[in-house]
């Protein structure tokens, strides 16, 4: 082996200095070159690695710094190398770790490793070249059985085919048979091949004559025979296609009816297990929240068992009873992956239902209507808030903190219908009577967002900050009506906010990244990554989840 590689090296590797010729003087260097690169792999006793005898290869250098006495100035991949190889005796000389005799007799262990690595080697490989060998044969195998089969197929469509040319030519004609010409050739043939109105073969004389000669139970002469039995044979086989067509369609209605008798059977014996079931009280139960589960789009193996809170909750849901405040912040907080659209619009639809209960008793109580209008709003009853609203009459009022929360509640109805200048209208009436209160404020600047007027958005998000707004509710309106945008409007809104504030707003850089990175992305992937960013929000405080005595809302 070190032959041929020393060999192949001359082959490969040795180029003259000079054009034409290679001198006797430069073949004689070359070789001694190569004879002392084998000679030093000998003397540290790596000569049965093939790299040893490869100039500039990793262990030829190594083996050079040793010759040179330059054992400090190997590097950590050249000892990586040693021990990535199973040279360790090498490796603890080239350390310091032993003497050069020590090295010389455990060397001879690192022979042996590097040999029976070498063996491994092999028999992995012929294993390997075993396994696919085996892999072939089952391919090949496969692929006759399939060729086999397709054979198999055609020869019995082949089969069909003739039997039922055979089954069609059959029939024979006889001097006393007048029922087989009769009941046998006309009724086939006008059953499946010809129409006895427009046939041309039917409407000649000799047709005729001989169909007269059977009527009258006359006897055919053997030409008259000959001739019918022709014309059997032609009208048939002209029309054998459409009769083989007809046959196909009688066995696949055979079959579909088989395959419905067979699901009727295992309907029924499906039946017959559910039976003992239906009066199992925790099947049941099973059953009835599966389908509360599914009424509200609540994925039931979201989180494996289903919590048990979960089961009371959507059974008051279901049952059009309103949830204890307990309820609804587990809701919000802990059952919060539970907290699906349909639980979302039912939840606030029986908190108004409350509300407007509570303010039909009493309607001096203007709080009741004000929450009911807040909650309309969160399932999707934004018209009907805007009709309570407008009932109410507000003259008289002196209550500023009130009439600011009339104000800003009828100003969030409006923008929700898109009623822009009224919203604008109510909002800023709200701020004039209310002017340290941060509510009026969050709803001016949600609306001048959502109408692109982004530097009047920015200021008064930032009055509501100054006035006790948090940072989270004002980042949890920027992505509701970041998710609503189209991309151009998106990317236009985030890059104008960024230059205004780029501390406040640095959160919209990875809104921005995704969809600058998916430039063909659609509406909801962007909600996924609005989503996500709720996450990373702190959670919000336990009291003003279920907004009971909320008073202002937007």
């Amino acid at each position: 082996m070190l032959e041929m590689t020393r060999n192949r090296f001359l082959k490969n590797s040795y180029r003259s200095n000079f054009r034409g010729k290679v001198t006797v003087e430069d073949a004689q260097k070359h070789q001694q070159y190569i004879d002392d690169i084998k000679k030093d792999a000998e003397f540290y006793y790596v000569d049965h690695i093939e790299s040893s005898i490869i100039p500039h290869s990793m262990l030829h250098k190594i083996i050079q710094k040793l010759k040179t006495k330059q054992n400090d100035s190997l590097t950590l991949p050249e000892k990586a190398y040693l021990l990535r190889n199973n040279l360790n005796a090498l490796h603890d000389l080239v350390e310091g770790k032993i003497s050069f005799n020590q090295y010389k007799k455990e060397s001879a262990n690192d022979r042996i490793v590097y040999k029976k690595r070498l063996e491994e080697e092999q028999i992995h490989l012929e294993k390997l070249k075993e396994l696919e060998r085996i892999e072939e044969q089952k391919r090949q195998e496969k692929l006759a059985q399939e060729r086999k089969a397709r054979e198999q197929a055609e020869r019995e469509k082949r089969k069909k085919l003739e039997d039922g040319k055979a089954l069609l030519l059959q029939t024979k004609i006889t001097d006393n048979d007048l029922d087989t010409f009769e009941n046998k050739l006309l009724s086939l043939c006008q059953e499946y091949f010809l129409d006895l109105s427009k046939s041309e073969l039917l409407i000649t004389r000799r047709s005729k004559d001989i169909l007269k000669k059977y009527k009258e139970k006359q006897s055919l002469t053997n030409f008259e025979e000959a001739y019918i039995n022709e014309y059997l044979i032609r009208s048939l086989s002209e029309f054998l296609p459409n009769f083989q067509k007809k046959i196909i369609n009688k066995v696949e209605l055979a079959r579909v009816e088989e395959e419905r008798v067979r699901q009727e059977k295992l309907r029924q014996e499906s039946i017959e297990k559910q039976k003992p079931l239906e009066s199992d009280p925790v099947y049941i139960a099973k059953q009835k929240e599966k389908a509360l589960l599914k009424k509200y789009d609540i994925n039931e193996y979201l989180s494996g068992t289903l919590p048990t809170e979960l089961s009371e909750i959507l059974s008051k849901l279901d049952r059009e009873t309103r949830l204890s405040q307990d309820e609804a912040v587990w809701l919000n907080t802990i059952g919060k992956e539970f907290f699906s659209t349909k639980v979302r619009h039912k939840f606030h639809r029986l908190e108004a239902d409350y509300y407007l209960q509570e303010y039909a008793k009493d309607t001096e109580n203007i709080w009741n209507a004000i929450n009911a209008s807040s909650q309309l709003r969160k399932c999707q009853g934004s018209l009907e808030a805007e009709e309570l609203l407008e009932k109410i009459s507000i003259n008289g009022i002196k209550n500023k903190k009130l009439l600011s929360a009339y104000f800003t509640t009828l100003g969030g109805v409006r923008r929700d219908l898109r009623k822009v200048k009224v919203a604008i209208d109510n909002a800023s009436k709200a701020h004039n009577l209310t002017p340290d209160d941060y509510r009026p404020c969050t709803l001016l600047g949600a609306i001048y967002m959502e109408t692109y007027q982004y530097t009047l958005g920015h200021e008064w998000y930032e009055k509501a900050s100054e006035r006790g707004a948090t940072n989270q509710s004002i980042n949890a309106d920027l992505k509701s009506i970041i998710s609503k945008m189209d991309k151009v409007k998106r990317n236009e809104m985030i890059e104008h906010l960024l230059k205004l504030d780029p501390y406040t707003y640095s959160w919209l850089k990875s809104l921005k990244t995704a969809v600058v990175n998916n430039p063909k992305s659609k509406k909801n992937k962007v909600e996924q990554s609005v989503k996500a960013l709720r996450k990373v929000s702190p959670p919000q405080n336990k009291k003003n989840v279920q907004n009971k005595q909320s008073k202002n809302s937007e």
